[in-house]
């Protein structure tokens, strides 16, 4: 039997239940239906408190608030062209993800789960990543968050990427030697939403790489 499965990546999260226990409500609510969570410690990450100046159109001025609006304003987006109606957790966080100077991951995301054969899916057997689930299903499957993204914290230091660093900007004005935050998250929010393939045939997995 062959199931069509939407963005699975929970094996590039360690643990990811465990992690949504010891993590917090970071902002109550940005935006409409919209929360958002993170595991980062205090000071660091969503969570750094280091002063900033406003920069592109995000008027935050410490360093995580503006790394928050930078992926509010992402979900933002999506939700205004898909007409989303269902409320939005979004599971947030900085890794040290491993890189070289020369190549690395900026970031990976995914659905925080899946579900099959609930009310209203349109196929039997058939795996919907939980964002597209609830809103086929009209209501909220279950409380945790829908979609979680993890950002590569080492990136600008001397063993990855060592000659770029993160812009916060939420305009394209995107200054030379920086990679535009906001536009990375639009993306990886994408996938956490269910715009990536995945198809098992007999319990093998094909993933695209996009």
């Amino acid at each position: 039997m062959k199931s069509l499965i939407l963005a699975s990546f929970l094996t590039i999260f360690i643990s990811p239940l465990l992690q949504a226990e010891n993590s917090m409500k970071i902002h109550q609510e940005i935006s409409l239906n919209s929360w958002f969570y993170s595991s980062d410690a205090k000071g660091t990450g969503f969570r750094d408190l280091t002063p900033v100046a406003p920069v592109g159109g995000n008027l935050e001025i410490t360093l995580g608030a503006q790394r928050l609006n930078a992926v509010a304003t992402a979900l933002e987006t999506w939700k205004r062209y898909l007409h989303v109606q269902q409320g939005l957790g979004v599971f947030v966080k900085f890794d040290k993800t491993a890189c070289s100077s020369k190549q690395g991951i900026l970031a990976h995301a995914g659905p925080w789960s899946e579900y099959r054969n609930f009310e209203q899916a349109p196929l039997k057997e058939t795996f919907y990543p939980i964002a597209l689930a609830n809103e086929l299903s009209g209501r909220q499957i279950s409380e945790a968050p829908e979609i979680m993204v993890s950002f590569n914290l080492m990136l600008g230091t001397k063993n990855c990427l060592s000659d770029v660093v993160w812009y916060y900007g939420l305009d394209e004005k995107i200054p030379k030697g920086t990679i535009s935050f906001y536009q990375v998250a639009l993306h990886e929010i994408g996938r956490g939403l269910g715009f990536s393939a995945n198809i098992r045939v007999n319990e093998s997995l094909a993933a695209d790489g996009g």
